[in-house]
């Protein structure tokens, strides 16, 4: 019969396995307390060359902003949708905070992310000045 694994020991685990981010999104699957200890890890650096490699990089940027996009207050959206930006389809009540997790942030693949999304989602020309004055 199965026992529960104690935290601590699956945390200690989990690490190990913090370069493997196919086995870590497996493990997030097990349950409610595998997910809750393995997507802190996934999402340390979510700019983190073992993850963008493991699935399409161009899907991958849009998968972040998007969930970083739902979990931003209602007046940074407001902010983004009166200058025209076109956000992507909202995410029904977001279980965690993903941004909160982050440890790490390589600039030049967030800034890329941000530029990969506009261009695929919106006008250049509308978002460059708002893209300007708000991120940077």
């Amino acid at each position: 019969m199965f026992t529960k694994l104690d935290i601590d020991c699956l945390v200690i685990i989990l690490e190990f396995l913090q370069d493997s981010p196919s086995s870590l999104f497996s493990c997030a699957l097990v349950n409610r307390s595998w997910c809750k200890n393995s997507l802190p890890i996934l999402w340390r650096n979510p700019w983190h060359d073992s993850i963008i490699d493991s699935i399409d990089p161009i899907r991958r940027r849009r998968l972040l902003i998007s969930k970083f996009i739902a979990t931003l207050p209602t007046s940074s959206k407001s902010i983004l949708i009166k200058n025209k930006i076109i956000l992507p389809p909202p995410i029904i009540n977001p279980i965690f905070d993903y941004s909160v997790f982050i440890r790490y942030l390589n600039l030049d693949a967030l800034k890329l992310t941000i530029k990969s999304w506009i261009y695929d989602s919106n006008s250049p020309k509308e978002f460059h000045g708002v893209y300007r004055s708000e991120i940077w």
